[in-house]
């Protein structure tokens, strides 16, 4: 299952239905759904173009620090196959793949026929990066290793904004039974500044 079909519809062929609700997960959502100028099923193919990005990666392509930066970037189209250790072992023709279902222009998006006849899914021959030793190389370790360091990030950000706002807190309680709590939130504050994401095992709760 790759797609909320709770928040699924079905266009009648014979109909020229378009959808105008704003609805669904705002990083795999197509640029019209934000530009709300009407939608229909090229937005299905934007989606399939952020997942495949996101399976060959182990991050999405709009992925920004708020959800107004991350709009903004889908509605420009504003997305880079970076940083680039982690598309080293990417062929050329899934990047290509993703770029054509990542069209901004929802007139010129594929249809799903036509996706299904790119070359990187219709080939007979595989298209894929070779090791050193001729075989294809292994895209899993690049994509655990950006997919771990996103969501550290993720964890860490949260954390040091949490600890902010309660050391923030014990400051305007001058209850003098908090003054362990406040020694207790600097020092995790002091800990997770230290915290090297690339090898973080401690997740403050």
């Amino acid at each position: 299952m790759i797609a909320d079909f709770g928040l699924s519809r079905i266009m009648e062929e014979e109909k020229l239905n378009m959808l105008t609700e704003i609805c669904g997960t705002p990083g795999y959502m197509a640029p019209e759904i934000f530009k709300k100028s009407g939608h229909g099923k090229p937005v299905d193919i934007w989606a399939m173009g952020v997942i495949t990005y996101f399976l060959l990666a182990g991050y999405t392509p709009f992925d920004r620090e708020s959800q107004q930066l991350e709009m903004e970037a889908i509605i420009a189209g504003d997305y880079k196959f970076e940083p680039e250790e982690y598309w080293q072992n990417v062929s050329p023709t899934a990047k290509d793949f993703v770029k054509t279902c990542l069209t901004n222009d929802p007139a010129k998006r594929p249809t799903a026929a036509i996706a299904l006849q790119h070359k990187w899914l219709a080939d007979e021959q595989a298209h894929f990066v070779t090791d050193l030793a001729g075989a294809p190389a292994d895209l899993l370790p690049n994509v655990k290793r950006a997919f771990n360091a996103k969501q550290l990030w993720r964890k860490a950000a949260h954390s040091i904004r949490a600890v902010n706002r309660m050391a923030t807190l014990a400051h305007v309680e001058h209850d003098p039974g908090k003054a362990q709590m406040r020694e207790d939130i600097y020092k995790y504050k002091e800990e997770s500044a230290k915290e090297t994401l690339d090898n973080a095992h401690v997740t403050y709760h």
